[in-house]
């Protein structure tokens, strides 16, 4: 596609070719001839080079302080760098790589853009830091990269798809200086009945008895011995891990974002559902740290996501990517106004999927545009068909309603001429009784296939 520029230079290269036609000037000509030929050689050397455009191949690594990683967590900063190089022998124009960022994270400081010139034996590289946000899943779509000659006179925009998703676990809770905690009693009680306190080899003191053969000399009370004047043993609270299940709900109530203020001035504090995953996220980790089994249940109106209890870095991490995907899910909502929704949509699309945006794929019959709806958003006015197409629904109403009073109007001139004794024209009585019930059939009939086509189509 050619730029600004190339238009300006081309008009101007035009210009002094024409003056030195026109009059019959050779220098004139020459220099016009030449700057169209260099201008056509620049042309051609940039389509040559263009097919190399779709051949570049990119790497994305994320990486934390040490190593790369597949895993990300809420809150945290990581390190996202980029190569894109190409395994074609050309060399290519003057690229400029973006990585999309994406949207459940916030870039930092670093960026995410990078210009040069690839050739066989290098690469474009950059670097940039990233913060993630609430627990849920980060996209990265791809690079998007614009190519063009040195002059800027032509210039295109390719897409590269790579795709990576990383799930962002949510943040756990550091203890620092914190005691390793200890449990008094079992709290898993047996089915049917209380509480039982059984000696075990906790650290807390459960009850003195006196010493039996075999017990440990190390459990024996020498103090309360000495004064009983016989042997005592202690007895210690039994610490036996605990069994418990997290029962998080999911459902649609707790995925709808809360908003305050007023109009405008609304602010977004996150769904509750955020809040959910972090306490479960904090009380697996307590769990964990005490050696507990702790489970897992999902809840929802589609179903019940279940975890059994257990511990161990691996069910901890399994957990928390259950958790992080559903805090990925979105409200359902019955109606939505597509109005709002479809320039962010048309946004999107134009920039990470620019092939599929193309008119010989979207070309679409104006017959079926009227049954089946857009297939497309255009950022232009609507024109007059488009905007009776967006009023179907209030024109029906409008052409039931005309209907009614085209065929009321010749009974009302009926009963004013012959019960009111109103002056009526002949001509004009004649007219509204083959006029008017004509007219309303026509608009009843109209709207009556408007109404079975909507219907049809859905």
């Amino acid at each position: 596609m050619l730029t600004a520029r190339a238009w300006w230079f081309l008009l101007s290269v035009l210009l002094v070719l024409s003056a030195g036609l026109l009059r019959h000037s050779l220098p004139l000509t020459l220099m016009g001839l030449a700057l169209v030929m260099w201008f056509g050689y620049q042309w051609l050397l940039f389509l040559i080079r263009l097919p190399g455009l779709r051949a570049l191949q990119v790497e994305r690594e994320v990486w934390d302080e040490k190593a790369p990683v597949a895993t990300l967590w809420a809150g945290q900063e990581f390190e996202v760098r980029l190569r894109v190089s190409t395994p074609d022998w050309l060399p290519s124009s003057h690229l400029a790589a973006a990585d999309h960022v994406p949207y459940a994270v916030e870039q930092v400081n670093g960026s995410s853009i990078v210009q040069g010139t690839i050739d066989a034996r290098g690469v474009l590289e950059c670097s940039y830091r990233i913060r993630c946000g609430p627990a849920g899943l980060a996209r990265f779509e791809g690079v998007r990269v614009q190519a063009a000659d040195w002059q800027g006179f032509f210039y295109a925009v390719h897409f590269i798809h790579a795709v990576v998703m990383l799930p962002i676990l949510p943040v756990l809770t550091r203890r620092v200086g914190q005691p390793a905690s200890k449990k008094r009693h079992n709290l898993l009680m047996p089915p049917g009945i209380h509480r039982l306190r059984r000696p075990g080899s906790g650290s807390e003191l459960l009850d003195l008895r006196d010493y039996l053969p075999g017990d440990p000399p190390k459990t024996i009370a020498w103090k309360v011995s000495a004064r009983r004047d016989r042997l005592i043993t202690k007895e210690f609270e039994s610490e036996v891990p605990v069994r418990c299940t997290l029962f998080v709900d999911a459902s649609n109530s707790v995925r709808v974002p809360a908003l305050s203020g007023v109009g405008a001035r609304q602010v977004s504090y996150g769904k509750p559902l955020d809040r959910l995953v972090d306490l479960a996220a904090g009380v697996l980790q307590a769990s964990a740290g005490i050696r507990d089994l702790a489970g897992l249940c999902l809840f929802d109106e589609q179903g019940v996501t279940l975890i059994p209890p257990g511990r161990g870095p691996a069910h901890q991490t399994r957990c928390l990517r259950v958790l992080a995907e559903s805090a990925t899910r979105t409200p359902i909502l019955e109606r939505v106004n597509p109005d709002h929704l479809l320039p962010l949509a048309y946004s999107f699309a134009q920039e990470v999927y620019p092939e599929r945006l193309r008119p010989a794929i979207n070309s679409v019959p104006l017959w079926m545009r009227w049954l089946e709806g857009f297939s497309g958003y255009s950022r232009s006015r609507l024109g007059l068909f488009d905007f009776l197409h967006r009023r179907k629904s209030e024109l029906r109403t409008l052409c039931w309603w005309a209907s009614f009073w085209a065929l009321a109007l010749p009974a009302l001139l009926i009963v004013a001429r012959l019960v009111l004794k109103v002056q009526i024209p002949n001509g004009l009585l004649m007219f509204a009784l083959v006029v008017c019930p004509f007219a309303s059939l026509l608009l009843w009939g109209g709207s009556a296939l408007v109404f079975s086509l909507d219907t049809l189509t859905g």
